[in-house]
């Protein structure tokens, strides 16, 4: 648990914004030229860059309108199938997205659901009209789908169409449907998925975002800015290790040849997209936590948060299914830690999440998910509405098709912005007789296991002139062509800030002295200085010349470190690079400086 009350950012965030504004905004540098590296008013609650942005997106949830459209089956509207070549507001449809067949194992007698549409069979009756509007004032829960039983189920066989309160939590009528059982039978079913190590699968998944982003601008006044998202992914799942266990391991590989998203944000345009030399992803979920990396190597910051914090993780998607035999009407809850995962949230707080087997017909069964949770995101605490459907393929013993809307509500939080949103996923799972492009040759020579290298995140081709590695702790909330600013989050709390400042170009024959660069930072910190812990100098891990200065101080009686570095070239082009930490997270920062300033380089 990641104490929940904490997150809510107010007044706590309000006076730590003072101390690491007052913090940096008093740093002199002389570099021959006297230089102010002006961090202040802007540091914790700038305007967030499109990278932040587009970490924050993948929760999405709920709108500033107190209604939603149902849409046939959640299915996504013809913006979805948009060509994410174009703005988003185009309406071309994608030649991309008209996907290839892929040869599937045994085919079932009944037709495969498309990835735009509803599923053709196994549809639960009762459900309310397309375009017919629902208010999501009352929270989806398992208790209220209870209390009001579906129109001929055993609770109330003889209600007409229509009767008792309709209310969009209640759980869709177990109705008989053509080719189905009588929901009063008592037929009991297996749902339970033959997917083991080996199995291959053809996933397409497209995503479709609209509401708000909530941030503070300089002065601490919340600004709110319409988004609008579109993205689609197409990827080869192979099972690499698969456990029915809650807590066993889960591992698969994915070759990704779609992985891109289109993102509005006021006036501002991001797509981000997967580099086609890293498209080869290993997804491992352990703990409550998928984490997803490229044996090839580092991942950009926004390419891992745009596979990675995707909902409804396809590895994880089995996890949904009851551990035992159950008839139509039957539910069960789905544990926590699989909606963490599931959802992609850091931690859950409460939850009440249930799923129901609504209907089964022609060897489709037809399972709906409702309910409400609150959580924890990148320290701002969440609360989500979730309503899902799946269909499990009898003769497969597959689930082969997932809708589920989100609605969220998320504070603003230490690296990102708040959400009021509403998100639509459509996931299509396609079993295939055998791998196309992750053949057994292939797999035996990835490495499977994450390791420091490839868990690193790569900062390049991004607004500051400077390349550097750095762990997955790290994010980049502030970027231009000056100035790139990052935070360290560690277990939901804010740990350290890092701002990196081009300081032009000197002589390299003539640089600074140390201990004149060591005074010189000290008088700027004036009244805030305590003591120099210690001042090096040496070479960083590419070759570099390197000033690192150790400082404690103090601001508004709060105990703080300074660590500056002074990073030259061999032509002298130059860089800063300071690091805050509050006295008591020294140890939670531990060498996080060195991992960033040893892989430091400076141009493009």
């Amino acid at each position: 648990m990641r104490h929940l009350a904490r997150y809510s950012v107010t007044a706590w965030a309000r006076s730590l914004y003072m101390v690491f504004a007052t913090a940096f905004s008093t740093a002199v540098l002389t570099t021959g030229v006297t230089v102010f590296i002006t961090a202040g008013a802007s540091l914790l609650f700038a305007e967030e860059t499109a990278e932040t942005e587009s970490r924050a997106v993948w929760k999405s949830v709920d709108t500033s309108d107190s209604t939603v459209t149902e849409r046939d089956s959640l299915a996504p509207t013809s913006e979805v199938e948009d060509d994410l070549d174009e703005e988003i507001d185009t309406k071309k449809v994608d030649p991309a997205l008209a996907l290839p067949a892929a040869k599937t194992a045994g085919e079932s007698q009944v037709s495969k659901p498309a990835l735009f549409g509803k599923p053709v069979v196994g549809q639960p009756a009762g459900r309310r009209p397309a375009g017919q509007s629902v208010t999501t004032s009352s929270r989806p829960t398992a208790s209220s789908a209870k209390a009001n039983p579906p129109v001929g189920n055993a609770a109330n066989p003889a209600a007409p169409a229509g009767a008792g309160k309709a209310t969009p939590e209640a759980v869709p009528a177990a109705k008989p449907l053509p080719g189905g059982p009588s929901p009063l039978s008592g037929e009991k079913y297996t749902l339970k998925s033959v997917r083991q190590a080996g199995s291959t699968d053809l996933v397409e998944t497209l995503l479709e975002v609209s509401g708000t982003v909530k941030q503070y601008d300089e002065e601490l006044k919340q600004q709110d800015d319409k988004m609008e998202v579109v993205a689609g992914f197409r990827y080869e799942e192979r099972i690499d290790r698969f456990s029915i266990l809650e807590k066993g391991m889960l591992r698969s590989i994915r070759q990704y040849n779609l992985a891109k998203a289109k993102m509005k944000i006021g006036d501002s345009l991001k797509i981000p997209e997967l580099d086609t030399g890293q498209r080869l992803i290993v997804c491992s979920y352990e703990k409550n936590r998928a984490v997803l990396f490229s044996p090839v190597g580092p991942l950009k910051g926004e390419q891992m948060l745009l596979i990675e914090d995707l909902p409804g993780n396809t590895l994880i998607l089995d996890r949904l299914l009851p551990t035992r035999e159950v008839k139509i009407g039957d539910s069960w809850k789905i544990a926590e830690p699989v909606l963490q995962a599931f959802l992609s949230v850091d931690a859950v707080g409460e939850a009440n999440v249930e799923a129901v087997l609504t209907a089964v017909a022609d060897n489709m069964a037809m399972v709906e998910v409702v309910g409400d949770l609150t959580g924890i995101y990148l320290g701002a605490e969440t609360k989500m509405i979730v309503r899902a459907k799946y269909q499990f393929d009898l003769n497969l013993q597959r689930i082969n098709w997932l809708g589920m809307m989100i609605e969220e509500d998320r504070s603003i939080g230490h690296v990102g912005p708040g959400l009021d949103l509403v998100a639509r996923l459509q996931v299509k799972i396609s079993p295939l007789q055998e791998p196309q492009s992750l053949v057994d040759e292939m797999v035996a020579e990835i490495s499977k296991t994450p390791e420091m290298a490839t868990l690193q995140l790569e900062y390049a081709d991004a607004k500051g002139p400077w390349h550097f590695l750095h762990d997955r702790s790290w994010y980049v909330s502030q970027d231009d062509d000056q100035t790139t600013i990052l935070r360290k989050l560690s277990r939901g709390e804010l740990v350290a800030q890092c701002n990196i400042a081009d300081m032009g170009k000197v002589d390299p024959k003539s640089i600074q002295p140390l201990g004149a660069f060591t005074k010189e930072l000290v008088k700027g910190l004036g009244e805030n200085f305590s003591e120099v812990m210690s001042s090096e100098e040496s070479e960083n891990g590419v070759g570099y010349k390197e000033y690192c200065v150790h400082i404690d101080g103090n601001v508004d009686d709060l105990p703080l470190r300074w660590i500056y570095y002074l990073l030259t070239d061999e032509l002298g082009n130059q860089a800063v690079v300071v690091f805050v930490i509050e006295a008591s997270q020294l140890e939670a920062f531990a060498d996080s400086d060195r991992r960033i300033v040893d892989s430091f380089r400076i141009g493009r």
